[in-house]
């Protein structure tokens, strides 16, 4: 459990300095799961969710699989998925760094996607959720972290309230 916290919060940080680069996306999509099985709004939300999606980013595959709202993710492909989305790598970064939203990169026509459209577009407030979520867990762990270092005088300097 706190192993899984940390890597959420490390994607996080990454998403939050847009440094998530393409030998992040096994933890992306790990945290994908982690965050919608976990978040409270996320299972109210997906309640009984029963979808599959495949992405496909130039040479990476992933699936997500909705089951009566639960969500588990797989490096790989999957069989019949509902939605498969065509992404090539740059512009899939760009989403997941928060740098364009999936919404207007598929108004774009930077993001491909065949089946189910309504989906499709369910889908993209699934996915800000998720990245949401893991740029707050790293925001969460930074502030706590601060609050240590305040009680305890860590980085602080010579001259500091606290210090010697």
């Amino acid at each position: 459990m706190l192993e899984e916290q940390a890597l959420v919060e490390a994607v996080g940080r990454k998403i939050l300095d847009e440094a998530v680069g393409e030998q992040d996306f096994d933890a992306v999509f790990e945290v994908f799961a982690r965050i919608c099985n976990t978040d409270d709004i996320l299972l109210f939300t997906l309640k009984g969710y029963t979808e599959s999606f495949q992405f496909y980013f130039d040479e990476y595959s992933y699936g997500i699989i909705f089951e009566n709202g639960s969500c588990r993710t797989v490096k790989g492909t999957i069989s019949l998925p509902d939605v498969t989305f065509k992404i090539h790598k740059p512009v899939a970064l760009a989403i997941i760094n928060g740098q364009v939203y999936s919404a207007v990169a598929h108004m774009n026509g930077d993001v491909d996607y065949t089946g189910y459209k309504d989906g499709a577009i369910r889908f993209i407030g699934i996915l800000e959720s998720v990245l949401d979520g893991a740029a707050a867990a790293a925001r969460k762990a930074a502030g706590a972290a601060k609050k240590e270092d305040l009680k305890t005088g860590i980085g602080k300097t010579a001259g500091e309230e606290g210090q010697p």
